[in-house]
């Protein structure tokens, strides 16, 4: 009876880190939009800087990180380096982008890395061979993603080259992001040794986007910001800092796979949470490109689970 008590405690524990990790996801939807209303308020770069700063102190307090001799150089570097061009490069474009709109397209662009990260990590994995296999749902997404672009006018190449041709900037940036954050995810298990130096990494983070608001010639804000543009600060603070101690509360005492499953419903969540912040009505041919991307992740990690089976046997 008492083993018995003890293994439900355990699950029961257990599920309640999962519900956690699963808050990442919420969290993080809210994050496009809040980024973009903050950096109408303090400029791209003052903004960033802001966001990243409170960010770190926030984990710091709530993660309390080991000292930085506990953890390889190599991941410092490796995946470090990752962490902050992914994170840099997303708040940039968001920044950057030409419109509310715009900044949701660019979250559907960003949320190209889950099946990014399959195909990354078939490949690495199993070579050729799961490269093939996990092709067809990035191809799916991609698809997803340019009805998303397309808007109105659907798979329509022309329109979905004027758009991204009027601001390629910002497409570039989320692009590139993506594979970063992919290659991050691929990479950082192999050599992270069980621990989590995000609150060190938030710093990085913060410490280019100073750099790059001291030498860029930025204007300071004359006058106090407005009271919405500082909470929308503190939200898109929030926002990433606490998706981030929730996904990292997940890891360490969840259920990765099932972490890992709820994921695929990122882009939808993105896309819902950035419509409202924003004031946004999107057209129907969105939310198909929402469903393709979503439904391309769900067909890279069924392709994943049976190969895994197939090895197994």
């Amino acid at each position: 009876m008492g083993k018995e008590s003890g293994r439900v405690r355990r699950m029961g524990k257990s599920d309640r880190a999962t519900m956690v990790g699963f808050l990442a996801l919420v969290f993080w939807s809210m994050m496009f939009g809040f980024v973009r209303l903050t950096s109408q308020g303090f400029g791209i770069l003052l903004g960033g800087a802001l966001i990243y700063t409170l960010g770190a102190i926030s984990l710091f307090i709530v993660l309390r990180p080991s000292r930085p001799s506990a953890y390889s150089l190599k991941y410092f570097l490796v995946s470090g380096g990752l962490f902050v061009f992914y994170e840099v490069a997303i708040s940039a474009s968001i920044g950057l982008a030409a419109s509310s709109t715009q900044t949701v397209e660019l979250s559907m662009v960003n949320y190209l890395w889950p099946s990014l990260t399959v195909l990354l990590n078939s490949t690495a994995m199993r070579g050729a061979r799961g490269f093939a296999r996990a092709l067809p749902g990035a191809a799916v997404a991609t698809v997803g993603v340019m009805l998303a672009i397309g808007g109105d006018a659907g798979l329509d190449a022309g329109v979905v080259a004027a758009d991204i041709s009027s601001n390629p900037l910002p497409f570039a940036l989320t692009l590139a992001a993506a594979f970063a954050w992919a290659s991050y995810s691929v990479v950082t298990p192999r050599i992270t040794n069980g621990k989590d130096a995000t609150p060190y990494f938030m710093i990085g983070v913060a410490a280019v986007f100073w750099v790059m608001f001291a030498t860029s010639g930025a204007p300071v804000p004359q006058s106090m910001p407005s009271i919405g543009s500082i909470l929308a600060l503190l939200a898109a603070m929030g926002s990433i800092a606490a998706g981030y101690a929730c996904w990292n509360h997940g890891l360490l005492f969840g259920n990765v796979s099932r972490m890992a499953l709820a994921s695929y419903a990122a882009p939808f969540l993105s896309v819902v949470a950035s419509s409202i912040i924003l004031g946004l009505a999107l057209p129907g041919l969105f939310w198909a490109g929402v469903a393709f991307v979503v439904a391309g992740s769900l067909l890279n990690l069924l392709m994943g689970k049976r190969a895994e089976s197939h090895e197994k046997a």
